[in-house]
């Protein structure tokens, strides 16, 4: 064999052992990615219907509770946090004018967002939103960086929202 052969098929060796070192190493990291964002995903969860239960229970959304909830969901993820109030009206029967309102069945609702619940917050609420019986909880999140399973799955997508939750609780007698 001449010596152009032998340094052609060395060449080819290498680059094909290389090849293959690097998705042997890169595809364990991708199933390793994805499965932490899964983790992300079912954790967010869970403290998400937690504490949209623990409001309905006390009667209250308070801004302690949801300084908290930061916190606990804050990791190696960053989060932006919705909050909506459903706030059923005094007397179902009776129509409403509120701009912002919302018909369920024979009841009605008026909704009340993340912003005017800070606003309760800060002003006479002094860090409450009451809640009655009746009233829905609505809390959704969504991750506001890139996650290293989203680098790795989809490299060329704008899209860096991939761990997502929501959760709701109607508030029951108790």
């Amino acid at each position: 064999m001449s010596e152009k052969g032998s340094i052609s098929s060395t060449l080819t060796i290498v680059v094909g052992s290389l090849i293959v070192v690097a998705i042997m190493c890169i595809a364990p990291l991708i199933n390793t990615a994805k499965r932490a964002d899964n983790i992300s995903q079912n954790s967010l969860q869970t403290a998400l219907t937690n504490f949209a239960n623990q409001a309905c229970n006390k009667g209250a959304l308070y801004e302690e509770d949801f300084n908290k909830l930061i916190e606990e969901i804050t990791g190696p993820n960053t989060y932006d946090i919705e909050l909506e109030v459903y706030a059923l009206g005094e007397n179902p029967s009776k129509k409403t004018s509120q701009v912002v309102s919302k018909k369920i069945g024979e009841n009605v609702y008026t909704i009340y967002y993340t912003s005017q619940i800070k606003e309760e917050w800060k002003g006479e609420g002094k860090g409450k939103f009451s809640i009655k019986e009746g009233d829905q909880i609505h809390v959704y999140a969504q991750n506001t960086n890139t996650t290293m399973g989203t680098t790795l799955g989809s490299p060329t997508s704008s899209d860096i929202s991939n761990i997502i939750a929501e959760a709701t609780a109607t508030c029951n007698k108790k």
